[in-house]
């Protein structure tokens, strides 16, 4: 067993792409990140790259931004006694780990391990599916038009931003001016769509981490006043198709498996499960 760091991202792509392409909709999130990486080196102040090698053979891509989760990524079932090599050698490095997002299996199993070695708690945060989109029931879209936000959208983008935060319990508190720069973000780089229904803006996502083939759909967010119309339901049908029409082959999504509203318009969309994800918090 070896584990192999890297301080260049073509380095860590060059060794783990042409499995992480295998299950290119599953790794959305990973490649989305190590690509966007590839193309603006310095988008992150603190990246952390490894991966784990039996024979030369892949069996474990990791991929930290700080202060983000660390993601992971196997190629097969990992032994503890694999995930016990790993997890010792990033102890070794110090580095800070606020958490883990993966696989289901391998995200649990890590989790474990990390605990035991860490000597800190580990605490199941949300459970997710990983969506693959690659036909539009175009039927779904009602009256309206989907189109990219504008600077007059940014009090209702800033708002919904804030509250898709809390409500998915990626951060209870966000900050107002994380927000802010986020908001401004997506106006500046189009990368959020809004509905649009006579006349009015009801509902919102956005386009993220291009992967090649796929892109992954995010950000859906309706407000609690304008939910069960379904606004949310032709928002992400029309971006979807919107993204199949550019050229992509599939659209992503990740699901919270708490929200089964939520998932079963997906579903009806034309979304289909490509597996499922967990994301653990470490605390002392």
């Amino acid at each position: 067993m070896e584990v192999a760091w890297y301080a260049d991202i073509e380095d860590f792509l060059g060794a783990t792409l042409e499995y992480l392409k295998r299950e290119e909709a599953l790794n959305n999130l990973m490649l989305g990140l190590a690509l966007r990486l590839r193309r603006e080196p310095d988008f992150y102040e603190k990246v952390h790259l490894a991966a784990l090698f039996q024979a030369k053979q892949l069996r474990l891509a990791a991929l930290m931004t700080e202060p983000e989760n660390l993601v992971i990524y196997g190629t097969a079932p990992l032994a503890a006694s694999e995930l016990n090599i790993f997890c010792s050698a990033l102890l070794e490095r110090n580095l800070p780990m606020p958490g883990v997002v993966g696989p289901k299996k391998l995200a649990a199993g890590f989790a474990a391990v990390w605990q035991r070695l860490a000597h800190c708690t580990a605490e199941l945060k949300m459970q997710m599916r990983v969506l693959e989109l690659r036909r539009v029931d175009r039927s779904l879209i009602g009256p309206g038009r989907l189109r990219p936000v504008q600077a007059a959208d940014f009090d209702f983008l800033l708002a919904a931003i804030r509250q898709f935060y809390k409500e998915t319990g990626l951060n209870p508190d966000p900050d107002r001016e994380m927000c802010r720069r986020a908001a401004q973000s997506y106006i500046k780089s189009q990368a959020a769509f809004v509905w649009e229904h006579q006349g009015r803006v009801v509902s919102l996502a956005a386009k993220s981490r291009a992967t090649g083939r796929g892109i992954a759909v995010n950000l859906v967010y309706t407000p609690q006043n304008l939910r069960k119309r379904g606004y949310a339901t032709s928002c992400v049908a029309a971006l979807s198709q919107k993204l199949l029409d550019a050229g992509f082959e599939f659209c992503t999504l990740f699901a919270d498996l708490k929200n089964p509203t939520a998932n079963r318009i997906y579903l009806q969309i034309g979304y289909e499960p490509a597996g499922d994800f967990c994301s653990y918090s470490f605390s002392s």
